[in-house]
C-alpha cells in the first residue's frame, strides 16, 4: 500500500509512502472519495516520503482540493522536498493549496474559513471546476 491514513483531531492525515505516480494516484483518488463519502472534510497530505510526483499526481491533488472545498472542507500539504515544491510552483498549485513545514502547522490550519473562501474563489476563477464531484 502506498498511502497510510491517520486521524489527528478532526483531520485525516494521508502519508504518501511511494512516489505519486499511476498506482498511488489511483489509491489516493479512491481514498479521497471514501473520506468524503464518510463525512470527512479536512485532509492533510504528508509528502515527506516522495521524491517524484507525476503530472497525473499533481492533477489528482488539485482535483482533491476542489472536491473537498465543494464539500466545505480543504486540503493542506506539508513535507515537500524542493523538487516537489518546484513542480507545484510551476503548475500554480502553490497559489491555491496551503503548504506547511510540519504536520502540526498543517493540522492546526484546518478550518480556517477565510483561507477556504479565498481559495474557492481563486479555484473557480481559474476554471478548474469542471468535474462532477468525484476524483477520477
Amino acid at each position: 500500500m502506498g498511502i497510510k491514513l491517520n486521524k489527528n483531531k478532526n483531520v485525516v492525515v494521508l502519508t504518501v509512502l511511494d512516489d505519486l505516480i499511476l498506482d498511488t494516484v489511483q489509491e489516493f483518488s479512491g481514498m479521497i472519495n471514501s473520506l468524503i463519502a464518510d463525512g470527512n472534510k479536512f485532509v492533510v497530505l504528508d509528502l515527506t516520503g516522495i521524491g517524484f510526483i507525476s503530472s497525473r499526481g499533481i492533477g489528482a491533488v488539485g482535483k482533491a482540493a476542489d472536491i473537498l472545498r465543494r464539500n466545505a472542507g480543504d486540503i493542506k500539504i506539508f513535507g515537500m522536498k524542493p523538487e516537489i515544491k518546484r513542480m507545484f510552483d510551476i503548475c500554480g498549485l502553490d497559489k491555491i493549496i496551503d503548504v506547511y513545514e510540519t504536520e502540526e502547522d498543517a493540522v492546526l490550519s484546518c478550518g480556517d474559513n477565510v483561507s477556504i473562501v479565498e481559495k474557492k474563489l481563486l479555484w473557480s476563477i481559474t476554471g478548474n471546476n469542471d468535474n462532477d464531484g468525484q476524483l477520477n
